[in-house]
């Protein structure tokens, strides 16, 4: 049976959908041989069929799940499979808590309990346990990063598909007496595999001393000191200052100062009381002043919120895997192209007398050109090293190397502190004289060494007032100011999300007020008249308001008197709208997700030319808004339709979320919106997530950049993150900017760009040069000679591998530009550039090939068995015209607009151009500097004073192939040629490289004929 999964919100962003109880199966458990891994039958199979079975069961876990498990209910059930939100599954253990009396599984740092009907998160909820129980159920309070060991990363890594296949091109090279390449392929696959570790290691390393916090505290209970990490859910502890909290608390009296700034970035104090609503203190934040205050412990371990921080780095979401599927797509037209070849040559190999074997082995050889064995390497070394260039030259922090492999098309912004400065000035206030008052009145500030210190709205706030303050023998404090009655608060009651407001109790002589400030919204609506209406001017101009009322005689928070607005002015950063108008120039979609008022919201966009004048659309008291006007569900349909740009508020969201309502059936309203919607106001954190996800839903690429803890969800939700601050949330995030300016977002996008079109080249420049190579063999196969041990050496891993690897430190452009990247390597426009430059090199083999025939007096053997002549005029010829055109294909496929820089710039990748031309033209004139290397390589002088003519040729047709190029890239510019769209299989496309395959058939053809 089938059981549901409650979800939590210490999930975070990894919840659980459903499982499965299941129980190994009695007669395939008979069959078990090696009781090792997990005693599963698998290993039986692994043995019997050559590990092939092991692979498929690794790539493919739900075979192994229907071969090995019977599904059955969860009382005689050992183990779980567990399925995401995503549709991935896992197998995890199932135990029975004597304890709890339940059953249990644990996954990704959670344990989930049994009760009865579903399975959910274990939290605790009071439970009568003892210490050593609780110990024992919710494990050690701390967050316990787990460093993969080398042997299970590479084991992990060395069974992927690619790895595969190079074992077996390794065992035909063996197979072919060519040991020297299949050694260096593999090391150089081992040691990707270590430096990709390394890094990994590193990472964990960092994330393990980010995570660790030594603290001591004191057990109310007996008052003994106990360690942090021995904390236990319900433990009431004693707060000092000085201290870091290792887990999430309750606090149980008096005020505390904590700064939370590991949380939200932010280094101002926040005050926290034991009232409800503020009494929260979350694990990482550090306590500033402290009166031996109790707190009760809540939430321990990766359950903290801090904890769903690293769960989120721990497990990123998985790759995409898009690209390698285009890439595999063209993989398989090559083959057929190879494969063609070779069947078409079949009659030449018989005609020769080779030996059944020795084409089997010919036959198999021909894979290794079709899957290039070490493209998963320089896919992987390609993206880290665009990381490591954020790193070194723009001080942006990757964690995640894939993020790089984005192809972003949308940009969702937080407002303050990502496109406006963090700071807020207040520039005056509007109302009556009890403003001044209550500016004065209403705050937490606090002071801390004779310093005054607290939020900096409420810093900001009491300096305009112009009143002093006193601490000494006060409760809270006492204000003053020359010629005015002393104020003294008595009470404060802190801002709370649902009320949106705080107020503070106060005395003036013998009255007693009640101030209050927060959303002017808010506030309109507990007040006796509604005056905002008058002050709603400030926010349309861009200031942040603060609505400030205040009542006489109680202080129940209802029946105000709306005294006026307090506002505050937050200017956009320096370079906030030169990067905002370059990003629209270069077509991205752009997207504001803020908590602030939909009106300073709207100023902001119209500031950065996000928006034109558009409608805000709200739901207020059961009712929708149109610009503060009341409309039908109807009409506000209709409406939309005939509207581009919209402003929502985070109640019409929320709205939109309960499907269940019959206003919003078939989910029409919320299509409307998020493809409208430029700005979206007053949204909670939750929502922010819920806004990128729907994003995603509709096929968009997102990235998320924000500042603080409460942009952490989005950001971990994009595609894409981007933080400023050096918290733990900015950490967790893909990509962290030592700077506050958005510029970075230009880095990353043109950095990604740069990185993803050098390895579309490096893959084009792979696939040309093993077609250039594969016709090389298939011309001298024909006249029964192959290319050598150390001449495949020579061709593959002195000339294609370092050029390769110098191609992947080619630099970025400086700035973005409005061409759309399409990282698609089976697209016309990739296909057609590769097949040019293979054509055209072949024409020029095949030239070359029958001039040295014609004068070559050895004949072409008639009783050939199992061995290839390595040495002869053509085998000489072929080899340096292949090195010869396998460097300028890199020259001729290098499209450095407009994603990168021009070749010329990477200096040490032109050095080595310049090295290979060199050495090929040297060899080919026969400079007797190099007498001795031609013996060595079994390689002879061209015969009759050919090599000019060679060289001509060779010159030709590299020029001819860099013309067709250049003007390729103009018609597919100009968008004559290629429609860029994404559909994998297009009839035209294969059409266009047919001409490849015909090529290869004249050839065979006229071979076959002898009229060449």
């Amino acid at each position: 049976m089938k059981i549901l999964i409650s979800n939590s919100e210490i999930e975070g962003l990894h919840p659980l959908k459903k499982c499965q109880p299941v129980r190994l199966n009695k007669f395939k458990l008979s069959l078990v041989v090696i009781n090792y891994f997990y005693g599963q039958f698998q290993i039986l199979l692994c043995l019997l069929t050559g590990m092939v079975f092991a692979l498929i069961i690794k790539w493919k876990k739900t075979i192994l799940y229907k071969l090995v498990w019977d599904k059955t209910d969860i009382q005689t059930a050992s183990s779980i499979i567990v399925t995401t939100n995503e549709g991935e599954k896992h197998r995890l253990t199932l135990e029975y808590s004597q304890i709890l009396g339940t059953f249990l599984f644990r996954y990704r740092g959670l344990t989930y309990i049994f009760t009865q009907k579903n399975f959910k998160t274990l939290e605790y909820d009071g439970q009568e346990l003892e210490r050593i129980q609780k110990q024992d159920v919710f494990g050690l309070c701390e967050l316990v990063i787990p460093i993969i060991p080398i042997y299970e990363f590479l084991f992990d890594e060395l069974t992927g598909g690619f790895y595969i296949l190079q074992y077996l091109f390794c065992t035909f090279w063996l197979i072919l007496g060519q040991p020297v390449g299949a050694i260096i392929l593999i090391s150089n696959s081992l040691m990707a595999c270590f430096v990709n570790y390394i890094f990994l290691y590193f990472s964990r390393k960092k994330l393990q001393r980010q995570a660790q916090i030594h603290e001591s505290y004191t057990l109310v209970s007996n008052g003994k000191l106990i360690e942090g990490n021995q904390l236990v859910p319900g433990d009431i502890i004693i707060l000092k200052e000085g201290q870091t909290v290792n887990c999430d608390l309750k606090l149980l009296s008096g005020n505390i100062l904590v700064n939370e700034s590991s949380l939200t970035g932010e280094i101002v104090p926040v005050s926290k009381t034991h009232l409800d609503g503020n009494n929260q203190i979350f694990e990482g934040s550090k306590i500033i002043q402290a009166n031996d205050n109790s707190a009760y412990v809540l939430r321990t371990g990766f359950s903290s919120l801090r904890g769903q921080y690293f769960r989120n780095a721990l497990y990123p979401k998985q790759p995409d895997q898009a690209f390698f599927k285009s890439a595999f797509m063209l993989i398989i037209l090559i083959g057929i192209v190879c494969l063609t070849a070779f069947l078409s040559c079949m009659n030449s190999f018989l005609d020769q007398n080779q030996s059944t074997l020795l084409i089997i082995i010919r036959f198999f050889d021909t894979f290794s050109f079709i899957i290039p064995p070490a493209m998963p390497i320089f896919y992987t070394t390609t993206l880290t090293v665009g990381i490591f260039y954020l790193k070194i030259f723009k001080d942006i922090t990757g964690t995640n190397h894939h993020k790089l492999e984005k192809n972003i098309n949308t940009i969702c912004f937080d407002k303050t502190g990502t496109l406006t400065q963090l700071e807020l000035k207040a520039i005056r206030f509007e109302g009556d004289k009890m403003c001044e008052l209550i500016i004065a009145s209403c705050h937490h500030l606090l002071n801390i060494n004779n310093q005054l210190m607290g939020d900096q709205l409420d810093l900001e706030m009491f300096n305009l007032s112009g009143w002093k303050i006193d601490f000494n023998n006060q409760k809270y404090f006492r204000l003053f100011k020359e010629g005015e009655q002393d104020v003294i608060v008595n009470q404060i009651n802190d801002f709370t999300s649902d009320r949106q407001m705080m107020s503070c109790q106060v005395k003036i002589g013998d009255k007693t007020f009640l101030f209050c400030k927060g959303s002017p919204e808010k506030l309109t609506q507990k007040s006796k008249q509604n005056l905002f209406g008058e002050y709603q001017q400030y926010t349309k101009q861009g200031y942040r308001v603060i609505g400030l009322a205040y009542k006489e005689g109680d202080f129940i928070e209802d029946n105000l008197i709306f005294a006026g607005v307090l506002l505050f002015e937050n200017k956009l950063k320096s370079d906030t709208k030169s990067v905002i108008n370059n990003l629209q120039q270069c077509k991205l979609q752009l997207r504001m997700i803020t908590g602030d008022n939909p009106f300073t919201a709207k100023f902001c966009a119209q500031q950065l030319d996000m928006i034109l004048d558009c409608p805000i659309l709200d739901y207020q008291n059961d009712q929708y808004l149109w610009n503060e006007s009341t409309i039908s569900f109807q009409s506000l349909n209709e409406s939309l339709v005939k509207t581009d740009q919209i402003i929502i508020t985070g109640s019409l969201w929320a709205l939109t979320q309960q499907i269940e309502n019959n206003k919003v059936n078939d989910n029409l309203l919320q299509d409307q919106l998020i493809e409208k919607a430029i700005v979206f106001a007053r949204m909670k954190p939750n929502q922010k997530k819920e806004i990128v996800q729907s994003l995603q839903n509709k096929g968009k690429q997102v990235m998320m950049v924000g500042d603080g803890a409460n942009d952490c969800s989005a950001i971990t939700q994009a595609d894409v993150g981007v933080s400023f601050s050096t918290s733990d949330a900015a950490n967790t995030s893909p990509f962290s900017s030592q700077s506050d300016s958005i510029q970075c977002v230009v880095e990353i996008l043109t950095q990604s760009r740069a990185t993803m079109y050098i390895i579309i080249e490096i893959f084009n420049y792979y696939f040309a040069s093993t077609l250039i190579r594969f016709s090389g063999k298939i011309i001298l196969g024909l006249q029964a000679q192959d290319i050598g041990d150390f001449q495949f050496i020579f061709l593959n891993f002195m000339q294609n591998i370092p050029y390769m690897i110098f191609m992947e430190f080619t630099y970025k452009l400086k700035d973005l530009n409005d061409c759309v990247p399409i990282y698609n390597m089976f697209r016309k426009q990739n296909i057609l550039m590769i097949a040019q430059n293979v054509v055209i090199s072949a024409i020029g083999l095949v030239i070359i090939s029958e001039i040295i025939k014609s004068h070559d007096p050895t004949p072409i053997p008639t009783n050939y068995k199992d061995q290839m002549i390595f040495k002869g005029y053509l085998n000489t010829a072929i080899l340096l015209s292949v090195a010869f055109y396998q460097i300028s294909s890199g020259i001729v496929l290098n499209q450095s607009s407009p994603f990168k820089q021009p070749l010329y710039t990477n200096k040490t990748l032109v050095i080595f151009i310049i090295l290979e031309f060199s050495f090929v033209i040297l060899m080919m004139f026969n400079n007797k500097l190099f007498s001795g290397f031609l013996g060595f390589w079994n390689l002879e002088e061209i015969v009759n004073d050919f090599n000019g003519i060679q060289f001509g040729i060779l010159m030709a047709t590299f020029i001819i192939s860099l013309l067709v190029q250049r003007l390729l890239m103009q018609l597919f510019e100009q968008g004559l040629q290629d429609n860029f769209n994404y559909l994998v299989i297009e009839l035209h496309v294969l059409t266009n490289i047919k001409s490849l395959v015909f090529v290869i058939f004249l050839i065979d053809l006229l071979y076959q004929m002898k009229i060449l």
